[in-house]
């Protein structure tokens, strides 16, 4: 009994990780990340790869990307309101770039002016 548990256990732990793998999460985990702006503005950059997966002017692609955003912006209680897209454009070639990303979207929140309830 417990030589088969001793066995059996790894191959569960295993079997969870490769379905993490499948998730939408881990998609956008690896292909898009969202961080704030590093000029100071109350902008917020996304930050996403284009490339073979996910083609830079691709309408499908585009989309995904849109959609990570989008959920990072929920996962992360950001801009509940609704944001714009200020700009959407390549990486420079000597720009900060860690993450290894192709494109940078400059987004802002749209703030919600209360009704005066006089």
């Amino acid at each position: 009994m417990l030589r088969t548990l001793i066995i059996l256990l790894p191959l569960v732990w295993l079997s969870g990780c490769a379905q993490m793998h499948e998730s939408k999460d881990f998609v956008r985990h690896t292909n898009s990340a969202l961080v704030k702006a590093r000029d100071g503005s109350n902008t917020i950059q996304f930050q996403a790869r284009a490339g073979s997966d996910f083609p830079e002017n691709n309408p499908d692609a585009e989309a995904m990307r849109i959609r990570w955003l989008e959920d990072w912006l929920e996962v992360k209680n950001i801009c509940p309101n609704g944001y714009k897209v200020l700009k959407r454009r390549p990486f420079e070639f000597l720009e900060s770039n860690p993450g290894q990303y192709d494109l940078v979207y400059e987004i802002e929140c749209v703030v919600s002016v209360p009704d005066d309830a006089d």
